[in-house]
């Protein structure tokens, strides 16, 4: 019996990589779904809350920007401006959709802060570091007007309050 070396016995390679090609392929096909069913979600959910945003306290004479705004789970921070001020507002989502927590400064932007709002540690994690990441992005007057919003003020059942332009 003749010995076999090893470098003798090849194992073909096309039909390797075209299995791992074949692989891949199918794993995306299965992901992207998902994925993009949720970066639909959040966009339908910024949209959803700026409506809101704009809804409650836009008026013609005093027109809001809201941006950023960031999702986690069910919460999210939207940053406004209207006018010469700004804030932020700590969003909820529940049964009947969105409504607005409190409204803040840069008393908000915080792990911590948001903890103490009572949102799960998890989530106070993703919404700071989300909004950390978004404001890096903006016009440093627009991000200045953010801070303008003065203590923070809680919003029961999602009613309204003063109007943001006629804040201090």
């Amino acid at each position: 019996m003749s010995s076999m070396k090893s470098q003798d016995f090849k194992i073909p390679r096309l039909p390797i990589r075209l299995g791992v090609l074949a692989w891949m392929a199918l794993s995306c096909a299965i992901l992207s779904p998902r994925v993009a069913a949720h970066d639909a979600h959040e966009t339908d959910d910024r949209a959803t809350i700026t409506a809101i945003i704009k809804k409650t306290w836009e008026t013609p004479a005093s027109l809001i920007t809201v941006d950023p705004v960031v999702v986690s789970e069910d919460y999210a921070i939207a940053d406004w401006v209207q006018g010469a001020r700004g804030g932020r507002a700590l969003l909820k989502k529940a049964a009947a959709g969105w409504t607005v927590t409190l409204c803040s400064g840069d008393a908000i932007r915080s792990e911590q802060a948001l903890k103490e709002a009572g949102l799960p540690d998890a989530v106070s994690r993703a919404l700071a570091a989300s909004l950390a990441a978004a404001e890096a992005k903006l016009d440093p007057a627009y991000l200045a007007k953010l801070s303008t919003f003065e203590g923070t003020i809680s919003v029961e059942d999602g009613a309204n309050h003063t109007p943001h332009h006629k804040q201090h």
